[in-house]
């Protein structure tokens, strides 16, 4: 969910996938069984691995595509990421204050060191420069609104998923602060059980 305040994708359309797919082919001037494997590398830990192999059945099954993993030592991962030696790399991004720009921001200039997807485009850019200049809230949120839209209409990432954190608290804990970032803040907290228990 972004800033369009509801979904961009829909889960289980395969229709429609392999629709676009034959479409994209056949600008091609390409066969199914002509295509070349596609490749995703990733950074080995259990997690990255896990959702490779996700990928490459779900892309196999529905599309009938080849697919290919190349698990890479996480060190050796980030300078072939950085390099730009990849076809589809898996890699995660998780944002440091809860604003859309902090995401957005990563893929303005393709010389970024943090942009690994050599895309760019001058709209996208524009819409930027204007957000950090705007100073009325809801304009800001409608610029970063159409450079979102634009982001994922020529796809440089593909958003798979997000990430879910799961948290206990104990009873009588009262007031803890759980930020849209996952982050937990006792700041306001107080602990009803132990004044009950003196």
């Amino acid at each position: 969910m972004g800033l369009s305040g509801k979904g961009y994708f829909r889960d289980d359309y395969q229709e429609m996938a392999h629709s676009l797919l034959m479409d994209a082919l056949q600008e091609l001037e390409l066969k199914l069984e002509e295509m070349e494997p596609i490749t995703i590398s990733y950074g080995t830990n259990e997690r990255n691995a896990a959702i490779a192999q996700a990928v490459q059945q779900q892309w196999e099954k529905s599309l009938g595509i080849k697919v290919e993993l190349e698990a890479v030592d996480l060190k050796v991962f980030f300078q072939k990421i950085s390099q730009r030696q990849y076809q589809l790399a898996a890699g995660s991004w998780t944002a440091d204050f809860n604003d859309p720009i902090n995401f957005l921001e990563v893929f303005k200039y393709k010389e970024a060191s943090s942009n690994n997807t050599n895309w760019e485009n001058p709209k996208y850019i524009d819409l930027l420069n204007q957000s950090a200049l705007c100073r009325n809230s809801e304009e800001r949120k409608g610029l970063l609104r159409e450079a979102e839209q634009i982001l994922l209409e020529h796809m440089p990432i593909i958003p798979l998923f997000h990430f879910a954190m799961n948290y206990l608290q104990c009873e009588g804990l009262e007031e803890v602060a759980l930020s849209p970032l996952g982050q937990v803040d006792f700041r306001w907290a107080n602990m009803n059980f132990l004044d009950e228990k003196r």
